[in-house]
């Protein structure tokens, strides 16, 4: 029987995962919703880095970074393969 009454709340997970890194998912989020308003609300890079705190050209390496792991362009999910293309 566990110790704890059925409605505790459950642990959080470990902040570290198993290779001993810090969980990078909390800053990436941070990181993107800074980028946000740029990608896709069509405010300037400057503007958006400005109003997430960060220096602009920090948020020209996030950018890039972002832009990067990507893999399609825009952004939007690309649409089903040969759409747009004549059959021949």
């Amino acid at each position: 029987m566990s110790a704890e009454p059925p409605d505790a709340a459950p642990a959080a997970p470990p902040a570290d995962t198993s290779a001993g890194a810090p969980d990078a998912t909390p800053v990436a989020l941070a990181r993107y919703r800074v980028l946000v308003p740029h990608l896709y609300d069509g405010v300037t890079l400057k503007a958006a880095a400005a109003s997430g705190g960060v220096p602009y050209r920090t948020a020209q390496r996030w950018l890039a970074a972002w832009t990067a792991c990507r893999p399609w362009p825009g952004p939007i999910a690309p649409t089903r393969g040969g759409a747009g293309y004549l059959r021949s």
